[in-house]
């Protein structure tokens, strides 16, 4: 599905109102996306998914170093969908499946965004929550952080495309077992196994830190991102564009 489809899918679907936000705000280059709902562990509503679609459409031309997504709330990253929302208002399965299509494509944008993307994850990351960490180039998880895939405990699987994104970031034995246990998995061990950067006692100080280590690099580093979307043609072409230029001769 393509951006501008899923933001007049979500536009469809929902109450107009709701409560919770998303931030976009910008700072020193970098591009804060946080989601604002501290009374609900920061669950996604409608008006925050469509809040985030508008986001992601806007950072498509964002000129800055990166965008860093993080929570207000000090005790969750983000609880998933709102359940109160999305069982009122999702009970026929083709709104269901409505809605997943669109939250997978907001994110998949996210995450194919120009510049990097980082996950500040300070506590629980559950189900949605989970899935949106997968949209992000980088995760970086605070010691006592934890990702929690917990969907099959519900009786349901991730609707926001997180199990392709997650099999693609930890293989597929790795992605089936933390699916199929429905189990928390803490900051070391999504170290070890390549899903995570090296736990941070403050998460968002990392992330600032490796920003700032892109800077003076940028458009080399967009180069770098783009590459990996692209074909051996298209990686050819994207070299042959830096190959010479100003950065390069510098």
């Amino acid at each position: 599905m393509k951006l501008d489809e899923a933001v007049a899918a979500l536009a469809a679907l929902g109450p107009g109102g709701g409560s919770g936000r998303v931030l976009l705000e910008r700072a020193d280059g970098v591009a804060h996306l946080r989601l604002d709902h501290p009374q609900a562990r920061s669950a996604v509503t409608f008006r925050m998914m469509r809040e985030l679609a508008a986001a992601v459409v806007e950072l498509q031309t964002f000129p800055g170093a990166a965008v860093v997504v993080s929570s207000t709330d000090p005790s969750a990253f983000c609880a998933g969908g709102h359940l109160g929302e999305l069982l009122e208002h999702l009970r026929a399965p083709d709104r269901a499946e409505q809605m997943a299509l669109a939250m997978a494509a907001v994110l998949d944008h996210l995450r194919d965004l120009p510049v990097p993307v980082f996950a500040v994850v300070h506590a629980l990351a559950v189900g949605g929550g989970a899935e949106l960490t997968t949209a992000a180039d980088f995760r970086v998880l605070a010691p006592t952080a934890q990702v929690h895939f917990v969907h099959t405990r519900l009786g349901v699987v991730p609707g926001w495309g997180g199990t392709a994104r997650l099999e693609r970031l930890v293989g597929p034995t790795v992605a089936l077992r933390w699916l199929t246990q429905g189990r928390p998995v803490d900051a070391r061990e999504a170290h070890r196994v390549g899903f995570a950067e090296a736990p941070a006692d403050d998460p968002m100080a990392a992330v600032l830190q490796r920003v700032d280590e892109l800077r003076g690099r940028e458009g080399a580093v967009r180069a770098a991102k783009a590459q990996l979307r692209a074909d051996a043609a298209g990686q050819a072409a994207i070299f042959a564009a830096r190959w010479g230029g100003a950065d390069h001769r510098a």
